[in-house]
């Protein structure tokens, strides 16, 4: 896994940071979406049968003594309610006593009616069978129909503030990356790039970089300073040395020739004209055969094992 990442540049690796930490958040604003959408139904069902029982207690005298105006009276808080879509009474023998806009939900009623369960969800609709009682006996039963649209109208504007802010923290993601990108790879670029364009030829080591920025890459320019500073004393002391060999090369009495593996001259001293009592740019136009002879130079060749390149 390690090796994997290390073929990432630092750009790439904070991209992928950053989109492991968008797709994070938006596991977590899904998980939180479920979560309040059960939250908001919960509520819904809870008020809805808290509304319900509570006014189902006086419900039973006027069933049973079949006061419509009362059983209108009470039922009246109930068909304010915003959330109330219809609502029915039945008596014992399943008789409609009363109604709120339930004709166009008869077919649904009817089902519901004849079901074992006293509550359920249905066609966006929360149904509610609460039983009536009066001196402890069974006076019928308030079927109240309660619409869900409000909660999803709830939950549809959750969807959308988290999409909304998705979206920004997405744009927000990319701008942060590209900033974090560069201010994290500018500086290691710069520095290559400057590396690059050194000059091999030059007598030291010119570059020297800033130690007073944040702490990875005071510690970089650091270390590459004190490259530098070991290249200049070597380069330095490699420079003497050079001095000194030319210095011998040039007023040894030694006749000194510099040649390639084939014996071609490329470099020889003023001793070595005197000796050949040639002028220094002619041997220098020359070969060792040229000088000493071909048979000599083949013996020198197998002496020293010299290999002929072509």
């Amino acid at each position: 896994m390690s090796n994997t990442l290390q073929r990432f540049s630092a750009r790439a690796k904070v991209r992928l940071f950053a989109a492991i930490l968008f797709l994070c958040t938006v596991l977590l604003a899904g998980v939180w979406l479920w979560n309040m959408r059960e939250g908001l139904t919960n509520d819904f069902k809870t008020k809805a049968q808290a509304v319900t029982a509570a006014t189902t207690l006086n419900l039973g005298p006027a069933i049973w003594f079949y006061q419509k105006d009362f059983i209108a009276k009470i039922m009246k808080p109930l068909e304010n309610d915003d959330d109330t879509d219809f609502l029915q009474i039945i008596d014992v023998g399943g008789k409609r006593v009363y109604g709120f806009r339930d004709a166009p939900a008869e077919g649904l009623i009817a089902s519901f009616q004849r079901s074992t369960a006293t509550s359920e969800v249905s066609e966006n609709r929360f149904l509610l069978k609460q039983p009536v009682f009066y001196n402890e006996a069974l006076q019928g039963y308030l079927i109240c129909g309660f619409d869900m649209k409000r909660v999803e109208a709830r939950f549809q504007l959750a969807i959308n503030t988290v999409l909304i802010s998705l979206g920004g923290l997405f744009l927000a993601l990319i701008v942060l990356t590209s900033l974090f990108g560069n201010a994290l790879t500018k500086p290691v670029l710069q520095a290559a790039e400057l590396l690059n364009s050194e000059n091999a030829d030059s007598e030291r080591f010119h570059l020297r970089f800033s130690e007073a920025q944040g702490a990875e890459l005071a510690t970089l320019g650091g270390a590459i300073n004190r490259i530098g500073e070991l290249y200049d004393e070597k380069l330095k002391t490699f420079r003497h040395y050079e001095d000194y060999i030319g210095a011998f090369f040039k007023l040894s009495p030694i006749p000194i020739l510099i040649t390639d593996p084939n014996g071609l001259i490329e470099k020889s001293n003023e001793t070595a004209s005197m000796f050949f009592e040639q002028p220094l740019s002619k041997i220098e136009e020359s070969t060792l055969s040229d000088l000493i002879g071909a048979n000599d130079f083949v013996v020198i060749q197998d002496v020293f094992n010299i290999p002929i390149i072509d």
